[in-house]
């Protein structure tokens, strides 16, 4: 599906479009990842409290990215790389 609505349209959007539409498809992944970072920083007595601060950060940004989206969004950003990758060649 990717890959024909990049080769008809091609002309139509910018590898910038696709990058913020890869990033947004992709947020719910993120947010997964992040939270089980975050996890683990809490674990960890060494972790600094800049460290925590910035993944907290990072997860919250990520979060209100996702309450956009509509649910049940079947993406990952890592499969169709190579297609994007590929379509912009």
């Amino acid at each position: 599906m990717a890959h024909n609505l990049l080769t008809q349209h091609s002309r139509e959007f910018g590898m910038g479009e696709l990058m913020k539409a890869v990033n947004m498809l992709d947020a719910p992944r993120r947010v997964r990842a992040l939270e089980k970072k975050m996890a683990r920083l809490e674990q960890q007595a060494t972790t600094k409290a800049e460290t925590k601060k910035k993944v907290k950060q990072q997860l919250h940004d990520v979060k209100l990215l996702t309450a956009q989206l509509p649910q049940d969004v079947p993406f990952s950003g890592v499969l169709y790389s190579s297609t994007f990758i590929f379509w912009y060649r």
